[in-house]
C-alpha cells in the first residue's frame, strides 16, 4: 500500500491515501472518533481515492473511495457484499468531513452528503477459486484501481503476480511503476512484464 501511494506522487498519477490494515478493524469496532487521529489532515487534502484494506478474519478484500465519481467500490474475490463496511466507511467520510481542521486544510466549504454517494459492487472484481490467495487479489485490486486501470488479472495469473510482488518488495517500489506482467503458457521463470499505462 505504501508503494502505491509513493506512485501517487509521481506527476500525472492518481492521488492515493491508503490506510494501514488496523484502520478499518478499529473504525469498525469504535466508529469514526476512534480513528480520526490516525492520519494527518495535510497527508488527506487533494486525494482522488481512498484504498481501505478489509480484513474479515480469514478473508481480505478491498474498499476504494473515489472522490472523483463520487462512489465507494468494495472489491471482494471471493463475491461478497459488505454494506455494513459500505455504511462505516460513509460515517468516517461523514465525520472527516464534517471536521474544521480537514474542512479548513482542503478550503471545502461544501456539505458533502456521502449518504448520496453511490456504493459499488463491481462485478468485474476478478475471483479467486481456492481459499488462499484473497490477500493477492485484494493488493492488486488496489493498485488497478491506483490506475484507472481494467481488472484483467485472474486466478491463473496468481503465481506471476506473487513473483511480481515478492520482486517490488525487495526493492521498495512497484515494478515499472505501471507495468504489469504477462502469464506465460510455460513455467514461472517466463513470466514477463509489459507497459500498460
Amino acid at each position: 500500500m505504501n508503494m502505491i501511494m509513493d506512485r501517487s506522487k509521481l506527476p500525472g498519477k492518481l492521488k492515493v491515501h491508503a490506510f494501514n490494515s488496523f484502520f478499518y478493524t478499529r473504525l469498525e469496532k469504535k466508529g469514526p472518533s476512534a480513528v480520526m487521529h490516525w492520519t494527518g489532515f495535510d497527508e488527506l487534502s487533494d486525494i482522488d481515492l481512498f484504498l481501505f484494506p478489509i480484513h474479515l478474519g480469514m478473508h481480505w478484500c478491498m474498499a476504494v473511495v473515489d472522490f472523483r465519481s463520487k462512489s465507494i467500490r468494495y472489491y471482494d474475490s471471493l463475491g461478497g457484499r459488505n454494506d455494513s463496511c459500505i455504511e462505516n466507511i460513509r460515517k468516517y467520510l461523514q465525520a472527516l468531513q464534517a471536521d474544521e481542521r480537514y474542512r479548513a486544510l482542503t478550503k471545502d466549504t461544501s456539505d458533502v452528503v456521502v449518504s448520496d454517494w453511490t456504493a459499488d459492487y463491481p462485478q468485474n472484481t476478478p475471483r479467486q477459486v481456492n481459499g488462499y490467495d484473497c490477500g493477492v487479489f485484494a493488493c492488486q485490486c488496489a493498485e488497478f484501481a491506483s490506475r484507472d486501470a481494467e481488472m484483467t488479472f485472474k486466478q491463473a495469473d496468481v503465481q506471476c503476480i506473487r513473483k511480481q510482488m515478492e520482486d517490488e518488495i525487495r526493492q521498495g517500489r512497484l515494478e515499472n511503476q505501471g507495468s504489469f506482467y504477462i502469464r506465460p503458457d510455460t513455467d514461472l521463470t517466463e513470466c514477463a512484464f509489459v507497459d500498460i499505462k
